[in-house]
């Protein structure tokens, strides 16, 4: 997967700017972060970002936007893709950005994994 870095740049110089923001590469894009919790993700054209449901499906009835296929076969939870080709595009998702980014907030941390020890059997 390819990042595009001047959409990257434009993201960059508009969410970083925002409390709490950060990005890292991750899943072969730019995560954006808020409070450690992932609220968009930049890759292959496209800009992903978790919405609530009413939004969402809002969202969804514009042109360019559809489910979020993180594997290419099925929905990725509740996210919904934009098309993002050029940093012009930018300015239009930010609206939506903004929301991605105050309902993430919101939402409690995520509870820690715990993995078991797998125990050897001898024999």
């Amino acid at each position: 997967m390819v990042i595009d870095e001047e959409l990257k740049q434009e993201l960059d110089a508009k969410l970083l700017p925002w409390d709490d923001v950060t990005v890292k590469s991750m899943f072969g894009g730019a995560c954006f972060m808020v409070n450690g919790k992932m609220f968009a993700i930049q890759m292959d054209g496209t800009l992903a970002m978790k919405l609530p449901e009413e939004l969402r499906q809002q969202a969804l009835g514009l042109a360019g936007v559809s489910p979020f296929y993180a594997d290419g076969v099925k929905p990725f939870g509740v996210w919904i893709q934009f098309v993002l080709i050029l940093s012009d595009n930018v300015e239009g998702a930010l609206p939506w950005l903004q929301q991605a980014y105050k309902y993430v907030a919101s939402l409690p941390a995520p509870k820690k994994r715990k993995f078991r020890n797998k125990k050897t059997v001898q024999a």
